[in-house]
């Protein structure tokens, strides 16, 4: 047992003890609230030091960069692109800071005139591995001026003055399509760049996830580079009406499981590019469609996809200069709605079937450069549109139908013909070209 003074002793020395930590408790929090404060304040000095200058001291303009910022992370865009003065966003973000009008806008409109000053900067005059001189656009009035986007040129707008439309067919445009342009996935219905010297490939193509509102897209005559077949990305553009992509880069297989999602399509026009492999079934399912434009490419193909019998609404059906093999399949007949079939330049054998009389609508016919033999069908006579009836390159023989003589010389169409080979396929003189 200790004494009095013993324990005393002691209890003096463990309050003493606790004082201590609780002192050195005390520091230890004072320095780290002092680190913080410190860290913060460098790191918001390093901040304001990064931003933009036009927001380093203008409230308006801090308060644009920080709605941006906001905006862009929501939609899995780079935010910090508006940081480095040397991209379109920044200059994007540069000019619409200067705006005379910017406390009026909603902020509707401010995502609005950034994401159409974005694609501005991102089209003028971008150089590109084909474009190694290009040039600003040849019109662009009224845009980036403190005039409403509406009143820009090449630009349409619904009721609520949101844009639906963009129309900036042949003007110059290089570059590629931004992403910001997202912003206007809402409302955007059609978009029209035809003839342009737009570069897009690879992730370039990625806005167009965000627009499954798009009826129309219209960009014939670009660079546009994808290795399979319509970009996979459009299938989720799942409300387009129209695609148009005749004239470009485009490789690889069409690839049915995309356009099996594109139910609402009436034109399909993709002519003219580096497309390989096979036609998939899926196209033959695909009974809204009216234009079907696959000529001019490698394709390597059938007619099976005509026996679905579903593709009644097709009016023009183009599929020429591919290798087009076997013959053509008796239900050609059920296409009631065709004006136009050019099926040229391949390889097709059999004859031609009588049932082609039944497209009373056939105003013009392109079978030459095939391997097609036997006689014309006397049926065809029964078609009184004709306007061009071109079967010559082939092995046929016999003689032309008189009706089809008679309904092509009485034509008013400026271009009508009447071609076969005339030493296998007697004409009496009615064939306007002889093969």
């Amino acid at each position: 047992m200790i004494s009095t003074e013993e324990f005393m002793r002691r209890e003096k020395m463990v309050r003493q003890a606790r004082r201590n930590r609780w002192y050195l408790l005390g520091l230890v929090i004072v320095v780290i609230v002092v680190v913080i404060v410190v860290s913060v304040t460098v790191t918001s000095g390093e901040k304001a030091k990064n931003q933009p200058a036009a927001a380093r001291n203008d409230p308006a303009a801090a308060e644009l960069l920080s709605l941006l910022e906001v905006a862009m992370k929501k939609d899995s865009m780079d935010h910090t692109t508006l940081y480095d003065e040397t991209t379109y966003q920044a200059q994007a973000f540069n000019w619409l800071a200067k705006n005379s009008q910017l406390s009026t806008y909603d902020r509707s409109q401010v995502l609005q005139r950034f994401a159409l000053a974005c694609f501005y900067y991102s089209t003028n005059s971008i150089r590109t591995i084909y474009t190694t001189t290009p040039t600003p656009w040849k019109k662009s009035t009224n845009w980036l001026t403190d005039q409403h986007e509406c009143q820009w040129m090449g630009l349409d707008c619904n009721a609520r003055l949101k844009v639906n439309v963009i129309n900036l067919e042949e003007n110059g445009l290089s570059g590629a399509i931004p992403l910001e342009l997202a912003f206007l996935k809402a409302h955007l219905i059609s978009l029209d760049l035809t003839t342009n010297s737009l570069y897009i490939e690879g992730a370039s193509w990625d806005v167009f996830r965000q627009f499954t509102n798009l009826q129309s897209l219209l960009m014939d005559d670009n660079y546009l580079s994808d290795n399979n077949g319509i970009p996979a990305v459009l299938g989720d553009c799942t409300s387009l009406k129209k695609i148009r992509l005749s004239y470009n880069l485009l490789g690889g297989e069409l690839d049915g499981k995309v356009i099996q999602k594109l139910t609402k399509l009436t034109h399909l026009e993709i002519e003219s590019n580096y497309l390989e492999g096979s036609i998939p079934s899926e196209l033959g399912n695909m009974d809204r469609l009216i234009y079907l434009y696959l000529r001019r490419n490698a394709l390597t193909f059938n007619l099976d996809f005509i026996k679905s019998g579903k593709l009644k609404s097709l009016f023009a059906l183009w599929l020429d200069s591919n290798l087009i093999t076997g013959t053509i399949p008796t239900q050609i007949g059920s296409l009631t709605e065709l004006a136009s079939l050019s099926m040229t330049n391949g390889t097709l054998t059999g004859t031609i079937p009588s049932e082609l009389a039944d497209i009373a609508t056939l105003r013009r016919l392109w079978l030459y450069g095939n391997k097609l033999t036997g006689s014309i069908p006397t049926e065809l006579a029964s078609l009184t549109n004709l306007e061009v009836f071109e079967v010559q390159e082939n092995n046929l023989d016999g003689s032309v139908p008189q009706g089809i003589c008679d309904t092509i010389a009485g034509s008013v169409y400026t271009h009508k013909s009447l071609t076969a080979d005339c030493t296998k396929v007697s004409c009496d003189g009615c064939c306007t070209h002889c093969g």
